[in-house]
């Protein structure tokens, strides 16, 4: 064992207060031929007793696992560390306190707002006999950092030394003890300083979706919306704001797109189709965060088209009916289908999905349902009869590739608009 000379010093000290003690000890009870013998005898035993503690100190401070991130010195009985917190001195010193006694149990303790004293023993070790020897008194001490802000980050100054320092002044070692106990009451604090750190973390995001919800809320006054749509996302949303955070955070980023581009948008009679699919995706983003894997959506269009004009909505409203009386009437997965293509001098776009069959449906049909019979008197003003919208089951049309059941073959809804 290759040791230092602090450790040298610490056996030559120990070695030479145990000899004295040994000689004074024959010299008060036993005759002068016994004191000349033990003068001789003790050197040895003495400073064996000095090497022993050397290498139980060494192997305490050196060779442990948790060594390297301690600074004590074989020469120096106790610990002490300092520790940097961003947390005010009080609410630093309330974690310390408690951190102490889930290290060390219920201990004798004196606690004011920035110091505590506690009379400690090291995990495991029972009160009882001679064991009370091995007793330390932990000192603790918050202090707020100066600076800019004080009263966001303060200092633990944290001391662990043995009640009877004379012992392992002169008689032994108290073998890593203080560094032990200063180790394991660091690890806690720390612990307790991350799980608060990680509470405010999720309380700032769950504040943040909240705060964005109610912005949200703000905007959809000025929106023209289907209602119905806005109240069961928001309360979808709130729902997931605590229980599913990312499920929130990506809803609620589609519902700020969707209403972005609604409110860019929405005193205007005729968009482009670019802004109209743009509207269109973010409302099937949301709804598909809404209904999981019973919704998918494709969008196919030329990029040509997005100049053309369109009704406001128009796309909007056909896809909001299919989802309501298509895609949430029947039991699975559904396909939402949005096509944009150009027929001579018109724009088609067409909307289909795996929902019922017209039949099936109330008032067998959806052409007085939601806002189709609005879209209809719209189209009818903008254009003057040259438009046309046509509802119609899908298998009509010869198309029964996505049918889901003998009541569920589907439904298309067509739109032709003039492109000039």
């Amino acid at each position: 064992m290759k040791v230092g000379l602090p450790y040298v010093v610490l056996m030559l000290r120990i070695g030479v207060v145990w000899w004295v003690l040994l000689v004074a000890i024959t010299a008060i009870f036993s005759m002068s031929v016994a004191f000349l013998a033990a003068l001789l005898v003790f050197p040895w035993i003495a400073f064996g007793i000095g090497t022993a503690a050397a290498v139980v100190q060494y192997r305490s401070l050196v060779a442990a696992s948790w060594g390297a991130k301690t600074t004590a010195n074989p020469l120096v009985s106790g610990q002490r560390q300092s520790l940097s917190l961003d947390l005010p001195a009080t609410q630093a010193m309330r974690i310390a306190v408690a951190a102490v006694t889930s290290v060390f149990g219920a201990v004798e303790q004196r606690v004011t707002s920035n110091e505590m004293t506690a009379h400690i023993l090291e995990r495991g070790v029972k009160p009882t006999g001679l064991r009370t020897l091995r007793s330390d008194e932990l000192t603790i001490i918050a202090a707020d950092d100066g600076g800019a802000h004080p009263s966001t980050r303060s200092t633990l100054q944290i001391s662990c030394e043995p009640m009877h320092a004379w012992l392992y002044a002169l008689f032994w070692v108290e073998a890593g003890r203080g560094a032990r106990q200063v180790e394991a009451l660091r690890a806690a604090i720390w612990t307790r300083v991350r799980a608060q750190h990680d509470v405010a973390d999720a309380l700032d995001q769950q504040g943040a979706l909240r705060a964005r919800a109610e912005q949200a809320e703000l905007q959809l006054l000025r929106a023209q919306i289907e209602p119905h749509f806005l109240f069961n996302t928001l309360a979808h949303l709130r729902a997931s704001i605590t229980a599913s955070p990312l499920v929130a955070q990506s809803m609620l980023d589609a519902l700020i797109e969707f209403l972005r581009a609604n409110s860019q948008t929405a005193a205007s009679t005729t968009i482009s189709l670019a802004d109209e699919l743009k509207k269109v995706e973010a409302y099937l983003k949301i709804m598909q965060i809404r209904l999981g894997e019973r919704l998918r959506y494709v969008i196919s269009s030329d990029a040509s088209l997005h100049k053309l004009l369109v009704p406001n909505a128009s796309v909007l409203i056909l896809v909001e009916n299919a989802i309501k009386h298509g895609i949430e009437r029947i039991n699975g997965s559904g396909l939402i289908s949005v096509t944009c293509s150009q027929d001579g001098a018109a724009l088609v776009i067409e909307v289909d999905n795996d929902g019922p069959v017209l039949a099936m449906l109330p008032d067998r049909g959806m052409g007085s349902m939601g806002g189709l019979s609005n879209l209809r008197e719209r189209l009818l003003l903008i254009y003057g009869g040259v438009a046309q919208m046509q509802i119609e089951d899908r298998h009509a049309g010869g198309d029964t590739s996505s049918a889901t059941g003998s009541d569920a073959s589907g439904v298309r809804a067509t739109l032709r608009l003039p492109t000039q």
